[in-house]
């Protein structure tokens, strides 16, 4: 059974790894391009790696409604973002060659069309970030014994 400590720190690990993620999305719409994986497949993100890496523990301390919901948002999530890799990612990620040789327009259309996605992504984020620091706020509030196997 993991302790006190460890699940505040999967926690703010989690929140962590979603606020960065949305930062590294806004930079999509600026042109940037970083070097920060975002996987498509919910099963291959680093939250599921953290997070689920203690799946039964989380489950016992948080319960049966905050985890369900949590998984459920982080599958929307990645539904979400798919749309919007589709849209302004796909094409850049042709080949290398057309990196340099092939200019890769987004029409406005498809720009504001990933622009609505991504507002739909960030209320996801809200709820997952809400449930996060409630969660969060529950662990705190739990006397140690919790813990104790």
């Amino acid at each position: 059974m993991m302790n006190k400590k460890l699940t505040l720190q999967i926690l703010e690990e989690a929140k962590e790894i979603h606020i960065e993620l949305m930062y590294v999305i806004e930079d999509f719409f600026e042109g940037e391009l970083k070097d920060v994986p975002i996987s498509i497949d919910e099963a291959e993100s680093d939250f599921r790696e953290i997070f689920y890496a203690h799946k039964e523990d989380i489950y016992h301390i948080l319960g049966a409604q905050f985890y369900k919901k949590l998984d459920e948002l982080h599958a929307q999530w990645h539904l979400q973002y798919e749309k919007i890799d589709k849209i302004l990612l796909a094409k850049k990620r042709v080949g290398f060659f057309s990196k340099f040789f092939v200019k890769h327009k987004i029409s406005t259309s498809d720009y504001q069309l990933a622009k609505g996605y991504y507002h739909e992504l960030s209320a996801i984020t809200g709820e997952i970030l809400y449930l996060l620091n409630a969660s969060i706020r529950r662990v705190v509030a739990l006397s140690d014994s919790k813990f104790e196997s």
